[in-house]
């Protein structure tokens, strides 16, 4: 089984659930349409260190050359509404996500 490492607004379930409305949790080739793949975005293996430190091969999206900036605020709510939803801790949300 293949995980995707969501990162950013795809940590949105509601999003997710709007990109693609028809998939399964699983699902990749709609991820591939909604992110451009190959064209936008491209594709590769990471790996995550999990809770219990076992370690997972996922997959991630990823923009060649696009410089780092800050998010849209609109942008930025849904990926903090994502990251509440994955019940990422409140110290990384305020330094990786508000920016505090």
């Amino acid at each position: 089984m293949k995980y995707y490492f969501a990162y950013g607004s795809n940590m949105n379930n509601n999003q997710m659930k709007e990109r693609c409305p028809d998939s399964k949790f699983e699902d990749e080739k709609n991820l591939d349409r909604y992110e451009g793949n190959p064209k936008v975005y491209q594709k590769k293996f990471v790996s995550v260190v999990g809770e219990s430190v076992q370690i997972y091969e996922a997959l991630v999206y990823y923009r060649e050359g696009q410089e780092v900036g800050r998010p849209h605020e609109s942008h930025r709510n849904i990926v903090y509404q994502g990251a509440k939803e994955c019940k990422l801790s409140e110290g990384y949300i305020k330094r990786f996500i508000l920016g505090k």
